[in-house]
């Protein structure tokens, strides 16, 4: 069960600035690539600055903009493409174990009938969504701007969302980890994760460090 490793905070009805307050008191998956040096837009001070109060970060440009807004579009498309059932907790989760590492997962694939297949569900229930299988996480590249859809070609998977997913699998040990990309140029990119210990291994270490 996710919830005996995890602390389960509800975010329904949380502003968006009750969930940036809450993400200051942890790491989250976005954070993990910053801190393992993969992201050249970031780094580990500013994450340290931000993490401490010393800096309040600038809101999010429109590619963030247009990823929140069709982030429940491209969990739909994943869900008819795939013909899986796709679940919406609206939880911030945060380990027992490791109080600093904290999860805001984009949706969970169940195996639950009572979730229908090939569509998008919503669980407000206060606890964990029954059957969960797999994680997925929803990606959007080249909507706003540029991007980075090349990053996905060939069959990969961007470094950083990676370990995002790692950090996710280490907090919720759910280690199946999909993803949903709606890409500029390509439309859906559906990809999984190939879980691997060692990558988990080296994530927590520099976590914690």
């Amino acid at each position: 069960m996710i919830s005996d490793l995890c602390d389960v905070i509800s975010l329904d009805g949380v502003s968006r600035d009750e969930w940036l307050e809450l993400r200051t008191h942890g790491l989250g998956g976005s954070d993990v690539g910053v801190i393992a040096g993969l992201n050249k837009y970031s780094s580990k001070y500013s994450t340290w600055n931000e993490k401490t109060g010393r800096y309040v970060p600038e809101p999010a440009g429109d590619a963030a903009m247009w990823g929140n807004l069709l982030e429940d579009v491209v969990g739909a498309a994943y869900a008819e493409r795939n013909n899986v059932s796709v679940v919406k907790w609206p939880v911030m989760l945060r380990s027992k174990e490791r109080p600093h590492a904290l999860a805001n997962i984009d949706f969970w694939i169940s195996d639950d009938p009572r979730f229908p297949k090939g569509e998008l569900s919503d669980w407000l229930d206060g606890s964990e969504p029954p059957g969960i299988v797999a994680i997925l996480e929803t990606k959007t590249a080249g909507i706003a701007t540029h991007g980075t859809a090349h990053e996905w070609n060939d069959s990969s998977i961007p470094d950083t969302y990676v370990t995002q997913v790692v950090h996710y699998g280490i907090i919720s040990g759910v280690h199946d980890c999909r993803f949903g990309a709606l890409l500029a140029g390509q439309g859906l990119v559906c990809r999984q994760y190939e879980w691997s210990d060692e990558m988990a291994k080296n994530i927590v270490l520099i976590e914690d460090a």
